[in-house]
Protein backbone atom coordinates (compact mmCIF):
# COMPACT_ATOMS: atom_id res chain seq x y z
CA UNK A 1 0.00 0.00 0.00
CA UNK A 2 0.89 3.44 -0.83
CA UNK A 3 -0.13 6.07 1.40
CA UNK A 4 -0.23 10.02 0.64
CA UNK A 5 -0.47 12.98 2.74
CA UNK A 6 -0.19 16.31 0.91
CA UNK A 7 0.55 19.26 1.49
CA UNK A 8 0.62 22.20 -1.31
CA UNK A 9 2.50 24.77 -0.30
CA UNK A 10 6.04 25.28 -0.68
CA UNK A 11 7.65 27.07 2.21
CA UNK A 12 9.00 25.92 5.49
CA UNK A 13 6.24 27.38 7.60
CA UNK A 14 4.07 24.09 5.96
CA UNK A 15 3.84 21.13 6.28
CA UNK A 16 5.48 18.61 3.98
CA UNK A 17 3.79 15.72 1.25
CA UNK A 18 4.51 12.88 2.71
CA UNK A 19 4.46 9.20 0.83
CA UNK A 20 4.57 6.12 2.93
CA UNK A 21 5.27 2.89 1.61
CA UNK A 22 3.38 0.16 3.92
CA UNK A 23 3.57 -3.99 3.60
CA UNK A 24 0.80 -6.02 5.13
CA UNK A 25 2.75 -10.25 5.15
CA UNK A 26 0.82 -12.68 6.53
CA UNK A 27 1.90 -14.52 9.52
CA UNK A 28 -0.37 -17.01 11.18
CA UNK A 29 -4.03 -15.51 11.55
CA UNK A 30 -2.80 -11.74 11.63
CA UNK A 31 -0.12 -9.58 9.26
CA UNK A 32 2.90 -8.34 9.82
CA UNK A 33 3.31 -4.83 9.42
CA UNK A 34 6.53 -3.13 7.89
CA UNK A 35 6.86 0.23 6.52
CA UNK A 36 10.19 -0.10 4.18
CA UNK A 37 9.96 3.06 2.72
CA UNK A 38 8.64 6.96 3.73
CA UNK A 39 9.36 10.27 1.68
CA UNK A 40 8.56 13.51 2.74
CA UNK A 41 9.12 16.81 0.50
CA UNK A 42 7.69 20.32 0.48
CA UNK A 43 4.76 20.64 -1.25
CA UNK A 44 4.67 21.77 -5.55
CA UNK A 45 2.59 21.53 -7.84
CA UNK A 46 -0.42 19.05 -8.16
CA UNK A 47 1.33 17.73 -11.72
CA UNK A 48 4.46 17.64 -9.81
CA UNK A 49 3.07 15.77 -7.01
CA UNK A 50 1.26 13.24 -9.16
CA UNK A 51 4.22 12.20 -11.07
CA UNK A 52 6.28 10.95 -7.72
CA UNK A 53 3.30 9.45 -6.13
CA UNK A 54 3.34 7.35 -9.38
CA UNK A 55 7.04 6.65 -9.44
CA UNK A 56 6.93 5.59 -6.15
CA UNK A 57 3.56 3.15 -6.55
CA UNK A 58 5.34 1.91 -9.19
CA UNK A 59 8.85 1.55 -7.87
CA UNK A 60 6.94 -0.39 -4.97
CA UNK A 61 4.71 -2.46 -7.02
CA UNK A 62 2.09 -1.54 -4.97
CA UNK A 63 -1.78 -2.43 -5.30
CA UNK A 64 -3.29 -0.37 -3.24
CA UNK A 65 -3.17 3.30 -3.19
CA UNK A 66 -4.88 6.01 0.19
CA UNK A 67 -4.84 9.21 -0.97
CA UNK A 68 -5.62 12.66 0.94
CA UNK A 69 -8.27 14.00 -1.32
CA UNK A 70 -9.22 17.01 1.39
CA UNK A 71 -8.70 20.09 -0.06
CA UNK A 72 -5.92 19.97 -2.70
CA UNK A 73 -5.86 16.40 -2.34
CA UNK A 74 -8.58 16.31 -5.16
CA UNK A 75 -6.82 18.06 -7.27
CA UNK A 76 -3.56 15.42 -6.95
CA UNK A 77 -6.46 12.86 -7.21
CA UNK A 78 -7.30 14.18 -10.80
CA UNK A 79 -3.82 14.43 -12.00
CA UNK A 80 -3.25 10.66 -10.87
CA UNK A 81 -6.09 10.10 -13.46
CA UNK A 82 -4.22 11.66 -16.29
CA UNK A 83 -1.39 9.86 -18.59
CA UNK A 84 1.73 11.93 -17.51
CA UNK A 85 4.85 11.54 -18.13
CA UNK A 86 8.65 11.88 -15.88
CA UNK A 87 11.18 13.58 -18.08
CA UNK A 88 13.68 12.44 -15.11
CA UNK A 89 12.77 8.86 -15.67
CA UNK A 90 11.79 9.48 -19.74
CA UNK A 91 8.83 7.03 -18.69
CA UNK A 92 4.81 8.06 -19.25
CA UNK A 93 2.47 6.87 -16.47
Amino acid sequence: MVSVDIAMVNNDKNDNTVITCIRALPSGDYYDRQVPYIEAFKGDNTTTQAIRIKEIFSDFDADVIVLDTQNAGLSIADELGKITYSDERDEEY
